[in-house]
């Protein structure tokens, strides 16, 4: 056998041209190089058993049948010498390897029998049994073992049948991956290397019963483990109010209510109520871009003690016992988050990537979402911008004045004379804002006027005062410019007569009391002198050559 691999046995397969004999004397394999030439070799075929020559001329070497000996079945010689080297090997050390034996349901696999080592009484090559030809029959006591090789092709389905009217075990060794191995190295695979599985045993039959016994065992189990998350569940508890939180009212004013779907609910998970949670959860993914989980999603709610004791993520196995044995709405927070998302995304509202995070989907929904977060937005912008522009404004009141002014309650009288809301008043899609921007800046610009207009339009700011205090100042102002216009009047007028005066000549009354044509007016000087400084010093020149004119005729 030295140097006889187990391909060299199913080399006449294809081309018909057997190179492994059997040798009559010994029964052993024998390869077409180490035989004598012709009928000396003393070879057999090892299926018809009828003497071969060993030709061994200048072509191919091979093994060769009498011409009028040929027969079709011997085209599986190589499998019957294989058969008769694994029953040798079989018979000789009367034992192998038996595979794991397993049955499988949808709690897995469960081990029926483990791997172990089965000795035999006896061992044949049972080439005649009724409609099936196995490849080695192993015996124990009254039990049978077939064992088959796979080398070529495994056993089909109309040969298992065959086996099965036997009440025999079948063994399959797959001998595939041995094809270039030696037939010295084969035993220990035949024995217990190669890989085995068994086709057919009586502990196949047992399968159902212990499959079953571990399913009971398995119903108990979660039975016992599913009782508290089934009264958690069924226990009614107080709800919580989550409607005056922040986000609930942010949400409410960015209109996501609006976003869910009407839908009766059930008994839930949670203890707020089913549209406050699911708001909540729609304000989460619309308010990140980083998307969440649904368990992420329930972890949070669970933070904030929304979900009920021990709901929050049971496994999902006694989940779904629950809903099959006794309580078929039965949810946990998690998977109540999971579905409620399952429904957002057959709306087209929502998608998950790979990773389970969940995000909106919609383009138009994001940018509906960024419009109205715009809406909010510049409402509160400007209600700010029109608070400081009034700060400024009725900062001229005194303090007590300042500490009765409340903005929103004049905001809120703006809003009822242009017959709308406060929201209408400052949406950036109304004209009433610009208005009263433009009001606001005409009332302040007529504050710093020195003479405001007498029906001014306060808008319903409190500067009733602030426009009497001014208008008192004014008057106080003028009174005072007027007394020192008089008082300088006078003194120019004085001014005039002294100067007059004190030249001591003859007749110069008289020209104090002299009727003068100046500026358009006729008076005296000292009328002219009051009037203005320019009409004094004109005066003064016009005394001044009536001086030289009396000097010159004196």
């Amino acid at each position: 056998m030295r140097n006889i691999k187990l391909a060299d046995l199913f080399a006449c397969d294809e081309g018909g041209m057997m190179v492994v004999a059997e040798d009559r004397q010994t029964g052993l394999p024998v390869r077409i190089t180490a035989a004598t030439q012709g009928l000396k070799c003393d070879c057999l075929c090892p299926v018809c058993r009828r003497p071969l020559i060993a030709r061994k001329g200048s072509r191919r070497h091979s093994f060769a049948h009498y011409p009028q000996d040929v027969q079709r079945s011997c085209v599986v010689a190589g499998e019957s010498l294989l058969h008769r080297f694994a029953k040798d090997v079989l018979a000789r050390e009367k034992y192998i390897m038996r595979p794991e034996i397993t049955a499988r349901d949808e709690l897995g696999v469960l081990q029926l029998k483990p791997p172990g080592k089965v000795a035999f009484d006896r061992v044949e090559l049972e080439l005649e049994q009724v409609d099936v030809v196995p490849d080695v029959v192993c015996y124990l006591g009254d039990r049978r073992l077939f064992v088959e090789f796979k080398v070529t092709h495994a056993v089909d389905e109309a040969k298992l049948r065959k086996l099965r009217r036997h009440d025999a075990s079948v063994m399959e060794i797959d001998l595939s991956a041995y094809r270039e191995y030696d037939l010295e190295q084969l035993p220990m695979a035949i024995l217990v290397e190669a890989p085995r599985v068994m086709l057919l045993s009586e502990i196949f039959d047992r399968a159902p019963q212990l499959l079953a016994r571990r399913q009971e065992r398995r119903l108990a189990g979660l039975k016992a483990q599913a009782e508290p998350y089934l009264q958690a569940f069924n226990r009614q508890e107080s709800l919580l109010d989550v409607s005056n939180e922040l986000w609930f009212g942010d949400a409410v004013r960015h209109s996501i209510p609006a976003l869910i779907v009407e839908k009766t609910y059930g008994e839930e998970p949670f203890r707020v109520k089913s549209d406050h949670w699911r708001t909540w959860v729609l304000w989460q993914l619309l308010a990140t871009q980083r998307g969440w989980t649904a368990r992420h999603l329930a972890y949070e709610m669970l933070k904030s003690k929304w979900v009920k004791r021990d709901l929050y993520n049971p496994a999902e196995a006694i989940c779904k016992f629950i809903r099959s044995d006794s309580q078929p709405i039965f949810r946990s927070a998690t998977e109540a988050v999971q579905e409620f998302l399952e429904e957002l995304k057959k709306q087209e509202k929502v998608h998950v990537n790979r990773g389970g995070r969940w995000f909106f989907a919609n383009g138009l929904l994001r940018r509906w979402f960024e419009e109205r977060c715009r809406e909010l937005t510049v409402p509160n912008e400007r209600r700010d911008n029109l608070e400081r522009f009034v700060d400024s404004i009725v900062k001229v009141l005194p303090h007590n004045g300042r500490r009765h002014f409340r903005f929103d309650d004049w905001l809120e009288g703006r809003a009822v004379a242009n017959k709308v809301t406060v929201d209408e008043l400052l949406s950036p899609t109304a004209r009433y804002y610009d208005e009263m921007w433009e009001e606001l800046t005409g009332l302040r610009r007529a504050m710093s006027a020195v003479h405001p207009e007498a029906d001014l339009d306060m808008i319903g700011l409190p500067l009733g005062p602030y426009f009497l205090q001014k208008q008192e100042q004014l008057q106080a102002r003028e009174r005072a410019l007027k007394q020192e216009a008089l008082i300088a009047a006078i003194k120019r007028a004085d001014k005039l007569v002294s100067y007059v005066r004190s030249f001591r000549s003859a007749n110069v009354d008289q020209w104090l009391f002299r009727s003068i044509e100046y500026d358009g007016r006729l008076g005296i000087p000292v009328e002219h002198a009051s009037r203005s400084p320019q009409a004094a010093a004109e005066m003064h020149r016009l005394f001044e050559d009536e001086r030289k004119r009396r000097e010159d005729e004196a």
